[in-house]
């Protein structure tokens, strides 16, 4: 297992190694030597460079001294000129080439070459995070710069074929270096430019991959590692015990759950390793929250992590909002993380806290839990009764249709006569359900006090009996330097400690602040989005517990490294690891969430979210039918909402030489004018999204509307300017997309082909969702995903699938509800159900379960198919054929009352 650890651990590295290099020229005297004349250590032409003694000689102390948090680079070609990072225009200089380097002693003289990683003059690592800055997107670096770095001509074509604005001429002296003087002259300049320019660079690491960096070294050496990273590496996985499976809590939750979060849990609560797949808008961060909610119940502890904090936030909030579980959740790493926890913790010393009331005991506790039993009892002995009644509707009804279809007339008035008293009792259903509705709701009232109680109650005996535990735990999070932080964090006794708090929440980047790497000290870990996540930053937070659960999309958004492919196989050969090593992918190319779908043994530890909530069927249709093979249930599909949420603004922009479309821009900011003038009265308003897949389009439309609109308009429609990898995770009930493109720009016509950018782009939007084109799908290529999105936009109206045709029983029903001006749909397809009737009165939905009469429509609807369309907004109601034939007045009071129609009408 250490080979595969140190295989991750080393890409990690080299992939993290330029995230300090923008700013060179701002560097300490003492922490960086410039390289005079030649750089023939780059050229290849000597093995070692002689440097100078006395600058050489101070940098190589400085190294030694910050081993850990620096790195000694040689960097070659730099960059100057000014490019966005993080939203901010910055002059920035830069190397394009960079090795980690050593500085060696020999005699009176300090040589520069390369680390024996790379065995003397081995290859140069591209930052390829400066070329994505100048050039096009889609314009890929070809397989002879990535072989032969160093060839500068290479570059100057390179660069010349992707449009970068960048001059070039100055890199033809290599490996003659310019002089300082011409070069800071050259700074003075406005523009862009690439020089022959050497540099050994003591470069700091960012506080992020030092920490994880630091965290996989000891993993490596660790003795003994967690349960989900023997699963993973080791070959053996086992369930948590040997004991039988954990009977979940789900019945104690609030919120009707369907089959797939009920599975969710089981598998969180019996397997080391699980994985949750959800596409865009199914819940993943509702069910993260509901699994959190359940470990609790059973007194666990839960680890919640994410690549970004955004992810890790929506989940927080999730349990706040819904499970009301705020005081039982620490937030760590966040802004305010330390404030706010030490305000908490204090509360809870000096008494202001409902866990310190006194009243909480274990009989309170009970009879919380008694009265949701109690609840729970009745639900499911109303269920019963209510398939009781169903059935029983059946046999009547298919033996009053046989004896109407027959000859003996005495015999039916026989029947009717006889059994009048029992068929008009299926009225009762109705009653039922409606006493299953009560009960549901109180239900969710009882679950979310018992939740609330249960874990007061777990905080006041913490307090009771080991109140310096907070005292102590309060000191580690006050301490600035991170040796006393975690000396307070190994005095702190965890246990203890998660028993006030059973769920913590962190970015992948933060955790080695917060949390002692100590091993299996959680019972779950649930990392989020794990397609954005590199394995290497998850194996920390892996080690940390008993069990795992990822979850992600396979089609949405992957993580990003810059590593080549050539340096990923030479580390992997350098570690004697063979092709076909469990546990062994690429580390460039594969996630999280790859790593462990290969290494699960058992289908039964994948749950897949099939109900699709987020948007308007027509938003999600296209994705639904194009990546996920049209399985997902659309929760909003109703036939008279459908479409005209979908919009197409044509107009015929052209791109500039940096790949801006300022004429489709202005129709976009136009069309965000009218919504906001639109909605100024509105008291809840919309939220805004704007998307451009393109880099520079996105950059100049947040100009745009940074200069056009005030402070209080953007921040009251939550207004969001980004490419999709700024949107994954994020929903807006508008969305505003500008595509860029036109017939011209074929190269970037093929980066709009990739899937997972896609798929993120046009399922952001909840409500509606403009598209600003310069292009029509016929100047597309025909298997462009574009195309044949634009293709689909029109056909969505075509896609209701109903029959107007239904039995005798059926027709009936429909004719006299339609006579009270009532629509209908006869067989109508929604949720991944045909329902018999689908009835609508203002806008309001009523779907109608036909029992009893012999044919397709005799059966009745499983008691979770009533709930998943409860989910979906809709009530279904039962109406058996033995109670139509002889209270039919009955039954269509029953579906005005359901409207608050009065029969009259």
């Amino acid at each position: 297992m250490q080979g595969i650890l140190n295989y991750y651990k080393q890409c990690f590295q080299h992939d993290s190694a330029e995230i300090n290099l923008w700013s060179s020229h701002k560097l300490a005297e003492q922490e960086k030597l410039l390289l005079q004349h030649e750089d023939e250590l780059s050229s290849g032409f000597l093995p070692r460079l002689p440097v100078p003694f006395a600058q050489a000689s101070a940098l190589m102390a400085r190294s030694a001294l910050y081993l850990r948090e620096k790195v000694l680079l040689h960097c070659c070609l730099f960059f100057c000129g000014t490019v966005e990072l993080n939203g901010e225009k910055r002059k920035v200089v830069t190397p394009l080439l960079y090795r980690e380097c050593q500085l060696q002693a020999d005699g009176d003289n300090i040589y520069l070459l390369g680390n024996d990683t790379f065995s003397g003059q081995g290859p140069f690592t591209i930052n390829e995070a400066l070329l994505e800055k100048l050039v096009v997107e889609g314009h890929s670096l070809s397989q002879e710069l990535r072989d032969n770095p160093t060839d500068v001509s290479g570059w100057i074509a390179w660069l010349r074929a992707g449009q970068a604005d960048v001059d070039t001429s100055h890199l033809l002296h290599f490996p003659k270096l310019i002089d300082e003087a011409e070069f800071t002259s050259l700074c003075r300049k406005r523009g862009q430019f690439m020089v022959s320019r050497s540099q050994i660079i003591l470069a700091e690491r960012s506080l992020a991959s030092r920490g994880i960096l630091h965290e996989l070294d000891k993993l490596i050496t660790a003795p003994s590692h967690s349960a989900p990273l023997k699963a993973l590496f080791a070959e053996t996985q086992q369930k948590i015990s040997a004991s039988d499976n954990a009977d979940t809590q789900e019945a104690y939750l609030p919120g009707l759950l369907s089959r797939a979060q009920i599975q969710a849990l089981k598998i969180a609560a019996n397997q080391t390793l699980g994985q949750i797949s959800g596409p865009p808008g199914t819940g993943k961060s509702y069910t993260i929250a509901t699994v959190a909610a359940e470990q609790v119940l059973r007194g666990k502890s839960v680890l919640i992590v994410a690549h970004t904090d955004v992810a890790v936030d929506v989940i927080a909030d999730k349990l706040e909002q819904q499970f009301q579980l705020g005081s039982s959740l620490i937030r760590a790493g966040s802004p305010q993380f330390i404030k706010v926890l030490k305000n908490q913790i204090d509360e809870m010393l000096h008494g202001q806290h409902p866990a310190t009331d006194e009243t909480i005991s274990d009989i309170l506790l009970l009879n919380a839990k008694q009265q949701l039993n109690t609840v729970a009892r009745e639900q499911t002995k109303m269920e019963a009764s209510f398939i009781h009644h169903c059935r029983h509707a059946i046999r009547r009804g298919q033996k009053l249709a046989t004896l109407q279809q027959g000859q003996s007339r005495w015999r039916l008035g026989f029947y009717n006569w006889a059994y009048r008293a029992g068929i008009k009792q299926f009225a009762q259903q109705w009653n039922v359900l409606d006493k299953l509705t009560t009960l549901i709701a109180q239900k969710e009232s009882l679950s979310l006090k018992y939740l609330q109680l249960a874990t007061h109650y777990r905080l006041n005996q913490l307090l009771k009996h080991k109140r310096s535990t907070l005292v102590s735990f309060a000191s580690a999070l006050r301490a600035r330097q991170s040796a006393k932080q975690l000396e307070g964090f190994y005095k702190t006794d965890f246990d203890a400690l998660k028993q006030t708090f059973p769920i913590w929440l962190s970015s992948l980047a933060s955790l080695h602040k917060v949390l002692p790497m100590e091993q299996q000290m959680f019972d779950l870990v649930i990392i989020d989005e794990a397609t954005q996540a590199n394995i290497a930053a998850c194996l920390p937070a892996l080690q940390r517990a008993k069990a795992a659960l990822v979850v992600g999309d396979s089609k949405q958004l992957r993580h990003f490294s810059f590593l080549s492919r050539a340096k990923q196989t030479q580390i992997q050969t350098q570690l004697g690891l063979a092709q076909d090593c469990h546990g062994l992918m690429s580390y460039r190319d594969a996630s999280m969430l790859d790593l462990v779908s290969q290494s699960l043994t058992s289908q039964s530890q994948v749950v897949f979210l099939n109900e699709h909530f987020r948007s308007k069927p027509e938003l999600i249709q296209f994705s639904n039918q194009q990546f996920y093979q049209g399985i997902l249930k659309i929760m909003q599909h109703r036939p008279c909402t459908s479409s005209g949420h979908l919009h197409r603004i044509q107009v015929t922009g052209a791109r500039d030489s940096k790949g801006v479309n300022r004429l489709e821009a202005e129709a976009l900011i136009q069309k965000l004018s009218q919504l906001i003038d639109d909605q100024m009265n509105t008291l809840v308003p919309s939220s805004i999204g704007v998307l451009s897949c393109f880099r520079n389009q996105t950059e100049y439309l947040s100009q745009q509307i940074m200069a056009r609109f005030s402070a209080q308009q953007i921040e009251r429609h939550q207004l969001r300017i980004a490419t999709p990898f700024g949107f994954q995770g994020e929903e807006r009930d508008i969305m505003l997309l500008s595509f860029s493109i036109t017939a011209k720009d074929s190269r970037a016509a093929v980066y709009l082909n990739r899937a997972d950018m896609f798929n993120v782009a046009i399922t952001r939007a909840k409500q509606a969702q403009w598209l600003f084109l310069s292009v029509q799908e016929h100047e597309l290529p025909n298997n462009n995903l574009l195309a044949t999105y634009l293709a689909s936009a029109g056909q969505f109206q075509a896609a209701h699938n109903y029959v107007d045709a239904l039995d005798t029983f059926g027709q009936s029903v429909a004719h006299a509800i339609e006579e009270k001006g009532i629509t209908v749909w006869r067989a109508y397809h929604m949720a991944g159900l045909e329902l018999d009737i689908l009835c609508r009165y203002g806008d309001q939905y009523l779907a109608i379960d036909l029992i009893g009469y012999p044919g397709p429509w005799a059966d009745f609807f499983d008691i979770e198919l009533y709930k998943l369309l409860q989910r979906a907004g809709i009530k279904l109601i039962p109406v058996s054929y033995g109670l139509w034939c002889q209270q039919r007045e009955l039954c269509i009071q029953q579906i005005c009352n359901q409207f608050k129609l009065e029969q009259s009408n």
